[in-house]
């Protein structure tokens, strides 16, 4: 195995409104304790950084550590490490998102809300932007355990499964290709009524969309 040195990078979203790892009431950025994002270097080896620790006046900002190549052209994000399969020569990384995702009230799973970053100086941090739109429903009704979305598109516009994302000029992310598509989105748990709950989906524009409980 190849050794790395220990290093840190920060995390935030742009005007820390981009990155949400969990929604807060106003929708702000919010790092949760736990949360761990992969880094690609310029021989396109990934590596962990699960050490983390959020600024303590400010949650959308966030310390990720672990160990990584010290000197690169430039470093590649992916939140959720879990998440990160690869990255080509040309910075396009390889992503999944899970049709399988639990249902939590305010928010979206935990590791669920796909993000990636690009840096050339790793001092200047990590500014991760969102790959997923997310799909809002209010439950109505009690006694709910699972909600599946189901999309007509599975090639052009799949919901989930895994994506080739690049990032433009400017810093926007950009799903340029869904390798293995998913054409439907589950969402389990206990449901509470009167509460919203969010899935997580590949960007598009969809139709015939059908919603069962």
């Amino acid at each position: 195995p190849v050794s790395g040195t220990y290093m840190t990078f920060g995390a935030r979203g742009q005007e820390h409104v981009s990155t949400r790892t969990m929604l807060q009431d106003d929708m702000s950025v919010a790092w949760e304790e736990g949360d761990a994002v992969a880094v690609f270097d310029d021989d396109c080896r990934k590596w962990t950084m699960s050490d983390m620790k959020i600024h303590p006046g400010d949650p959308g900002i966030a310390y990720f550590s672990g160990e990584c190549k010290p000197e690169s052209a430039w470093w590649y994000g992916v939140y959720p490490a879990s998440a990160a399969e690869g990255i080509d020569d040309d910075g396009k990384m390889t992503v999944v998102l899970p049709s399988q995702q639990n249902a939590r009230a305010g928010s979206f799973a935990a590791d669920m809300n796909l993000a990636v970053a690009y840096t050339r100086n790793a001092e200047d941090g990590l500014n991760f932007k969102n790959v997923c739109g997310l799909l809002a429903f209010t439950v109505k009704n009690e006694g709910i355990r699972k909600i599946e979305l189901k999309a007509a598109e599975k090639a052009s516009g799949a919901l989930c499964g895994t994506a080739v994302v690049s990032m433009e000029a400017a810093g926007a992310p950009q799903v340029e290709a869904v390798t293995s598509a998913e054409g439907s989105v589950v969402l389990s748990g206990d449901f509470e009524k009167g509460k919203t709950y969010y899935m997580a989906v590949f960007p598009g524009e969809y139709s015939h969309l059908t919603l069962t409980f």
